[in-house]
């Protein structure tokens, strides 16, 4: 339809209200007369329908009449909206500013900071949630928008509120969403809710967190479960020793060849005859001696003077010696060591472990140990470990 046609027809329009639809529908799709645009926008205004007379102004090209109609209204958000699709940053700016001062005086938070990440203001709605004492939130903002260490610094302290309010449930699980069960176990133990913190650890295979608040929760049956299924086993004999059950670390030292320490715990368990027992299975017949002496055992000195016997012979044998002193080196086991050297002739070798041994209880010099290692490297031994590096012990791993 022509231009003059549209207009001319609209000029024949006796009803106001029927004048504004028709310019409503007309609009944007032939050129009206600026009268018949402001009239049309009136009509509407008037009759409280601002989102009719915007909608006019902005099919006609008007923008910044759309953005003055929804203002006027009280429509200050949707004013914002308008003006900043129309590329209005200054008056967008403006009016996204006042809806927020508005939400908030209606206390109307999380709408405020609704509105401040439309509008880009992405520090505002951090700062919104900060000041209405949520942190959570805020933390969730931060990480949206990109500001990695903020988030966390906001979400650890979203934590610790929690844990203070005793709200753990809440606490564990943001720990978990925001990856921080580090700082939750932490918080946890801090605030003694240990034994939450030691299931949080243990969910999430923090093991030795985990196995260290079980004991502080005085849980010890728990911290030993966690540490012989994951193969942590001093960190389990640790826990059954501090509970007082000797028998059970014992013979989880037994079976994990901590024969030493099963040994000192089957005595403190009331248990010489087992202490005794795994002694000489581990060849620490000097030790097994002791303790069959100390409790008046005459038989089974006998036997372990035997055993003894037989060993000596068979460490006599220098290839045979070599290694059973290698295996004797890893254990730690160092006066053993010095025994079977001494049984196999290998008069260097014998001093050098006797020393290390005394140095070692604090009751020799250190420097002479090294002395003898500096001798005994050039010493006898087997030919086919000459020149290669000693194997090193592997260190425990402790809680």
């Amino acid at each position: 339809m022509p231009a003059g046609d549209a207009n001319a027809m609209l000029d024949q329009l006796g009803s106001a209200e029927g004048h504004a639809q028709a310019v409503r529908g007309l609009a944007g799709k032939v050129e009206i007369a600026s009268r018949h645009i402001e009239k049309a926008i009136e009509t509407l205004r008037r009759t409280g329908n601002a989102e009719g007379a915007a909608e006019i102004a902005l099919l006609c090209g008007i923008a910044e009449r759309a953005v003055a109609i929804y203002d006027n209204a009280g429509l200050t958000l949707q004013a914002a909206r308008t003006a900043r699709d129309a590329n209005l940053k200054d008056h967008a700016q403006a009016l996204y500013t006042r809806a927020i001062a508005s939400a908030l005086k209606a206390a109307r938070v999380d709408n405020a900071a609704d509105i401040a990440v439309e509008a880009g203001m992405t520090s505002r709605a951090i700062d919104i949630y900060v000041e209405a004492d949520r942190p959570e939130e805020a933390a969730r903002v931060a990480k949206k928008a990109g500001k990695e260490k903020m988030a966390r610094a906001l979400f650890e302290r979203a934590i610790d509120d929690l844990i203070a309010n005793e709200e753990i449930d809440s606490a564990i699980e943001i720990s978990e969403e925001a990856d921080l069960v580090e700082h939750g176990v932490e918080a946890l133990a801090k605030a003694d809710w240990h034994t939450a913190a030691a299931e949080l650890a243990e969910n999430n295979r923090l093991y030795e967190m985990a196995i260290a608040n079980y004991e502080r929760a005085g849980d010890f049956d728990a911290a030993a479960e966690v540490a012989r299924r994951t193969g942590m086993r001093t960190s389990a004999v640790d826990a059954y020793e501090e509970e007082g059950n000797y028998k059970e670390a014992a013979l989880l030292a037994e079976r994990t060849a901590q024969f030493g320490r099963a040994v000192d715990l089957y005595e403190k368990a009331g248990m010489p005859g087992v202490a005794g027992e795994v002694a000489t299975k581990a060849k620490m017949f000097d030790r097994a001696l002791e303790i069959y002496s100390r409790n008046r055992m005459p038989v089974m000195v006998e036997k372990v003077r035997d055993i003894a016997k037989k060993q000596a012979q068979k460490d006599a044998k220098p290839g045979e010696a070599m290694e059973r002193i290698a295996d004797l080196e890893r254990e730690g086991r160092f006066r053993e060591a010095a025994r079977v050297a001494r049984s196999a002739g290998l008069k260097d070798k014998a001093d050098f472990y006797r020393q290390l041994a005394e140095a070692s209880e604090g009751r020799g010099a250190i420097v002479q140990a090294a002395r003898q290692a500096k001798a005994a490297a050039g010493g006898e031994g087997d030919p086919a470990t000459k020149g290669k590096g000693k194997r090193r012990r592997p260190r425990r791993r402790r809680i």
